[in-house]
């Protein structure tokens, strides 16, 4: 199944229950630059149903939520992250209306043993479910 097409069946799954943590990510705090562009590869692109914001997410592991008409920066959202790989991003989507954004990747291995996707409430910016335990 390719990424982008598992993360809209996550989105439209959001009403059923999810897998929680085995285990849980790095306590120590992680210091990361805070820019307005991406500072690694951007690995996927999706937009709502409007084509009013784009999302994007990166091996710099942000996704990064961009107003489409004048490409203002609007929101970086930051998942659960680790050493090396563990919270490098590979596909993103948003939902039809533009309130939601799961993300995927190298998410959640490190302490799971397994991966996530998780799903962002695009305005606050908080992760809202983790959708764990997948192969």
């Amino acid at each position: 199944m390719k990424p982008r097409t598992l993360l809209i069946v996550c989105l439209i799954s959001l009403a059923f229950p999810v897998a929680s943590l085995a285990g849980a990510p790095p306590a120590t705090p992680f210091i990361r630059i805070n820019t307005d562009m991406h500072s690694a590869k951007i690995m996927d692109i999706a937009t709502d149903a409007e084509g009013k914001l784009l999302a994007t997410a990166s091996y710099d592991k942000t996704v990064k939520i961009w107003e489409a008409a004048t490409g203002t920066l609007v929101k970086t959202l930051r998942p659960p992250t680790g050493s090396g790989m563990e919270g490098a991003l590979l596909a993103v989507a948003l939902s039809p209306d533009g309130t939601s954004v799961a993300t995927g990747g190298f998410t959640g291995h490190s302490w799971n043993r397994s991966y996530s996707v998780y799903v962002f409430d695009r305005q606050s910016g908080e992760m809202v479910r983790n959708i764990g335990g997948l192969p």
